[in-house]
Formats: C-alpha cells, sequence, structure tokens
C-alpha cells in the first residue's frame, strides 16, 4: 500500500513507499487524506457555477450502494470566503466523507474540528479524531492545513 505524507508548509500531499513498494505504518492517515481530498461529486443542490465540472470519481457510477460516493465536497470551497459559514461547510464535508469508516465498522466515532491557520491567509485546519471500536482514546489524524478560502 502507498501512503499519503501531507506536508502543511506547502499544503499538499505526496505518495511514499518504501524499498519493496508499500507503506502501511499509516494506512489510517492514509485513508482519511483520501477521503478528505479526492473530490466528491458535487449535488444538485451545491453552488456550482454552469459549465463547471462537477467532479466526482467515475467508479461512483458502478457502486453497489446507491448514493454512496467516494471523496468530499471540500473542493467546492475553493472560493468561499475565509469566514464561520465556511469553517462550518468544512467540517459538515468532512464528516460526511468520512462517515463510511462507522459504517463499516473501521471506527465507532469520528470528530472533525476546522479552523483557519493564524498567519496564512484562506488556509484551514482540520483536525480529524477517529475513535476505533475496540480502543477508548481517539486516534488524532492531522492536523492538515490546506489552501481553501479567500
Amino acid at each position: 500500500m502507498l501512503r499519503i505524507v501531507f506536508d502543511n508548509v506547502q499544503g499538499q500531499g505526496d505518495l511514499s513507499a518504501d524499498e519493496e513498494g508499500h507503506d502501511t505504518t499509516q494506512a489510517l492517515e492514509t485513508a482519511v487524506l483520501l477521503s478528505l481530498l479526492c473530490d466528491q461529486r458535487a449535488r444538485d443542490e451545491d453552488n456550482v457555477a454552469e459549465g463547471q465540472d462537477r467532479r466526482g470519481w467515475w467508479a461512483d457510477a458502478y457502486s453497489f450502494v446507491d448514493n454512496d460516493l467516494w471523496g468530499s465536497r471540500l473542493w467546492l470551497l475553493e472560493r468561499a470566503k475565509a469566514n464561520t459559514g465556511t469553517l462550518l461547510f468544512a467540517r459538515e464535508a468532512a464528516e460526511e466523507s468520512l462517515q463510511w469508516m462507522i459504517e463499516d465498522g473501521i471506527a465507532r466515532e469520528v470528530q472533525v474540528e476546522t479552523s483557519w491557520v493564524e498567519g496564512r491567509k484562506g488556509f484551514m485546519r482540520i483536525l480529524v479524531r477517529v475513535f476505533r471500536p475496540d480502543q477508548l482514546a481517539p486516534q488524532l489524524v492531522g492536523p492538515w492545513e490546506v489552501y481553501y478560502a479567500q
């Protein structure tokens, strides 16, 4: 399995693997990053400019579960204003994209915190807490600093 390593200074992720071509040391973090940073298809009610690509993953069309969409709608924040409403949408979109972890039994609860990064205009900090079914304390995943808003 490839691992995604996120660089907060650059605000982007990169792939990592050991000499044998795999790295499973951060499987949970990689699963969370893929869920958050892959683009889910925009809904009909989402504010997308006419003619703009609605994005999404091609394989969603072949899902065995109705409305089982991969990724998150965080990409919709690319032109959002840096305000409280944007933070609220980001938290809800992140929680929605991680819901599969609860449904699949990987987590009993997932909590997301969003905040603006002081001194980095437009950068949002996302912190995820994953409560595993067999553990009392949550496993912290992140925080990541991602540029989203203007």
